[in-house]
């Protein structure tokens, strides 16, 4: 009886760990920038509700479109997470043509990228012709 009750409790108790977190799909995204932000790492306990999250977390960013995860389980009992990442194209375009009060031509024009250095950072430029 001892023993079974010991047998539960330990594999009640037993946590799978995760061994390995790699990016597949990225082209311009840095797979140390998903990493990075990624609450999942490599030694750490393996949780569906962190992986749910860093899922929701990678579709926000404005340089992924999709992005899902796949859990695969290796010989030593740990798990490989591997994150496919769909990228979005991120240079993007702002022409604007109208006319001012008094009737006159104005126009502006205007070039943003939203993951340069693959870091998702934003950087934006533009310029304004106008009659102010």
């Amino acid at each position: 009886l001892v023993l079974c009750i010991l047998f539960v409790c330990a594999k009640i108790g037993a946590q799978e760990y995760v061994n390995s977190v790699k990016v597949q799909g990225n082209k311009r995204l840095k797979a140390s920038f998903v990493k990075k932000i990624s609450t999942v790492k490599a030694g750490g306990v393996l949780d569906s509700l962190q992986l749910n999250q860093d899922t929701e977390f990678l579709k926000r960013l404005p340089s992924v479109s999709h992005a899902y995860y796949q859990v695969f389980k290796t010989e030593t009992g740990n798990y490989n997470v591997v994150f496919n990442i769909e990228e979005s194209f991120t240079l993007i375009p702002s022409p604007s043509i109208y006319t001012t009060n008094n009737g006159e031509f104005a126009f502006r024009i205007g070039l943003t990228e939203f993951n340069l250095f693959g870091q998702n950072i934003g950087l934006g430029a533009f310029y304004q012709h106008d009659i102010y």
